[in-house]
């Protein structure tokens, strides 16, 4: 008898409607297992879901099953709601979630191209959802600063417990849209910050990323009943109606939720990179966004911060986001290997294995000068424009190892 089932959807590639594609069902208690619909399957356009699930499972009745101590094929649970989310949805049920809830409750708005329903007839809204237009922003940042803090919430901010957020990650977060429809992140303070103006040091990363060519998205830092915000457009999402169907690293790299901070790896993904994306070039990136990371000081670069993009043949490095200067926390140890054995951030080491990024000594050195000179070159300056408080710019000067 088959156990308890949902039903996946999906927006492929240059399309904007949405197709059902498979279904979860329940196995073994708390853990669903996915498989595609054979009639999905056999459509010309048709993608899989990950590299490693082809189509052609459909014919041989295979499962996509959770990885050990999951409760959610790892594919699957990349658009879940992340920890903020999860909390969110305890507030809102007077309980935690089940992962399923979670991939029920997060909307249209939820990262990526999957979607989810009870029922293969109902199919999902493909709106923007109940997310909240720009001129709400300052109503939002008030909502989440009281979500954080009370136990009995207020009702004028409860409008926030129905509204996402739609992606992942553990800072206070929320959807909204712009003027023309666009989705937006807004990433807020936190009580529990070390210093005031912590969406700064995110700005601060990506301005500086920016600085040095490797790809961000686009954002912008405002100051909302006087805290400061960080917005960031949705790289998933394009203006015709499109998406983008992500895979984390910890995909990729077949990775357990709960050993995500031990198991990730640069030189692994690279190899990944090499055999399936779209850009041979991207393998370069991914050594500039290593490196990068080492000589900010971001150990907070655990494989759910790193997306890729999936077409069904190729894959391709989405920008980077979640750019921290951590004020040199845990010796400078990193949440991906830098080395096959080692995930002590150091330039050394990341020169030791450029050849797994298809980059000789030679053009490895100097892409690493190249982001040192710039980093030493602009941070100051960068620091500034954003106005960093001088607590914000001292765990910044104590991250970066461009001198080393």
């Amino acid at each position: 008898m088959p156990g308890e089932r949902r039903y996946v959807w999906i927006v492929l590639p240059n399309e904007t409607a949405a197709i059902p594609c498979g279904l979860l069902e329940a196995s073994m208690g708390r853990r669903w297992r996915f498989a595609y619909g054979r009639r999905y399957a056999a459509r010309r356009n048709a993608i899989s879901l990950s590299p490693d699930f082809p189509l052609d499972t459909a014919l041989r009745g295979q499962w996509l099953e959770p990885l050990p101590g999951d409760a959610l094929p790892a594919a699957i649970a990349d658009v879940g709601p992340g920890r903020w989310g999860e909390y969110l949805l305890e507030k809102r049920f007077g309980r935690p979630a089940k992962p399923i809830e979670g991939l029920l409750a997060t909307g249209s708005a939820r990262l990526g191209a999957l979607l989810f329903s009870e029922s293969p007839n109902s199919p999902p809204d493909l709106g923007i959802g109940d997310t909240l237009p720009l001129e709400r922003l300052a109503d939002i940042a008030n909502a989440v600063a009281s979500l954080e803090t009370a136990d009995d919430i207020p009702q004028r901010y409860r409008f926030a417990l129905e509204r996402g957020p739609s992606v992942g990650g553990q800072r206070p977060k929320a959807d909204f849209h712009d003027a023309q429809g666009q989705l937006w992140i807004a990433k807020f303070s936190s009580h529990k910050d070390h210093i005031p103006d912590h969406p700064r040091l995110e700005a601060f990363g990506l301005a500086l990323a920016d600085a040095c060519g490797i790809a961000v998205p686009e954002f912008e830092l405002l100051s909302v009943a006087g805290r400061p915000v960080l917005l960031l457009k949705r790289f998933d999402r394009r203006a015709d109606g499109r998406r983008e169907h992500l895979l984390s690293a910890r995909t990729l790299l077949s990775i357990p939720e709960n050993r995500i901070d031990l198991d990730g790896s640069y030189p692994a993904l690279a190899e990944t990179l090499r055999r399936h994306s779209q850009d041979a070039a991207d393998s370069h990136r991914w050594f500039d966004r290593m490196v990068f990371n080492i000589l900010i000081g971001n150990t907070d670069d655990h494989p759910l911060n790193h997306l890729f993009g999936w077409d069904g043949q190729r894959l391709r490095l989405m920008p980077a986001f979640d750019l921290e200067a951590c004020g040199g926390r845990d010796e400078h140890r990193h949440q991906m290997r830098i080395t096959l054995d080692s995930l002590i951030g150091d330039v050394s080491a990341a020169l030791s294995v450029c050849a797994e990024f298809g980059l000789d000594r030679r053009r490895a050195s100097a892409r690493i000068e190249q982001l040192r000179q710039t980093i030493a070159a602009q941070w100051v300056a960068l620091a500034k424009r954003l106005e960093c408080s001088a607590a914000a710019t001292a765990v910044i000067r104590r991250s970066l190892r461009h001198a080393d």
